[in-house]
């Protein structure tokens, strides 16, 4: 039973991200700009991840596809801990340590940026 219902919750989050992708129309910033946004191609990188095709994810949207894959990894884990009474996952990051983290997650998204730019998603 555990099994059977991430098979079928993988099947209707395919067939629902899909139909998000038909829903969702361009771009505004890329539309007026002609430049993408941090966030362009995520819709696409989403249904890709969906079909199974990581080549085509990780083309069009690397930084929201790793954690789109972070988050699908996680998830077994969260059923460990609900019906397994598994330790949860706990990151605690006090004072300075937060400062360090914060910047890499800006670089993050700017690197990510400066590819979407670069690739012209």
């Amino acid at each position: 039973m555990l099994c059977a219902a991430p098979a079928a919750l993988a099947l209707a989050w395919t067939s629902t991200i899909a139909g998000i992708g038909r829903l969702v129309g361009p771009c505004w910033m890329h539309s007026s700009f002609g430049v993408p946004c941090p966030t362009c191609g995520a819709t696409r990188a989403a249904v890709a991840l969906a079909r199974g095709d990581w080549n085509a994810a990780f083309a069009v949207q690397p930084l929201l596809s790793a954690l789109g894959v972070l988050a699908a990894l996680y998830v077994p884990w969260a059923i460990g801990v609900v019906a397994f009474g598994w330790r949860p996952l706990r990151i605690e990051l006090r004072g300075a340590n937060r400062r360090p983290l914060r910047w890499a997650l800006v670089g993050l998204v700017l690197a990510n940026w400066a590819y979407l730019v670069h690739v012209g998603v």
